[in-house]
């Protein structure tokens, strides 16, 4: 029997920023990215369900999967999966916006209740911010996440498609 590495056993505590974090739970598994926010206060960002931002004790007491080193997120090349500009809307949980520099993804905070807001996460960094200048970006509604442990075999373990 072979055995392929997929990811790194870690805790919410020693999981770095931007990290990609596989959880088990009694509805199945989640992907979650562990991001710091605007003041400096660690947050959770849910990939798979929803694109919403948690307090980190939904995660603290749990072992988790770092599978940031064995993934990679692939744009659509789909000329359809493309905005020519970021959609005049609040609620933009999933989009994907691709710069030169940099790639953040949409996700939805709630103020109040019923009162929700994007913010957008920085994936290299983890870096959640409320609003940024997005005038270099293109938006992209179709992505995935595969799994890299295989060169030869692409493994899908996440696809979004935001829907306006």
């Amino acid at each position: 029997m072979q055995v392929q590495k997929v990811g790194t056993v870690t805790t919410y505590d020693a999981a770095p920023h931007g990290a990609l974090l596989l959880a088990g739970g009694q509805r199945g598994l989640s992907l979650w990215i562990k991001a710091i926010y605007t003041e400096g206060m660690d947050r959770l960002v849910s990939v798979a369900p929803g694109f919403q931002i948690f307090q980190p004790p939904a995660l603290r007491d749990k072992a988790l999967l770092d599978i940031t080193a064995y993934t990679r997120l692939v744009p659509s090349p789909k000329v359809e999966d493309t905005l020519p500009r970021i959609p005049n809307i609040d609620l933009l949980g999933g989009l994907l916006l691709l710069g030169k520099d940099a790639t953040w993804l949409g996700v939805h905070t709630e103020q109040e209740p019923g009162m929700s807001q994007t913010h957008y996460l920085d994936l290299a960094t983890g870096q959640l911010v409320p609003r940024f200048d997005h005038d270099h970006f293109i938006a992209v509604r179709g992505w995935r996440i595969v799994s890299t442990i295989s060169p030869h075999t692409e493994i899908e373990l996440f696809q979004h498609t935001f829907e306006k």
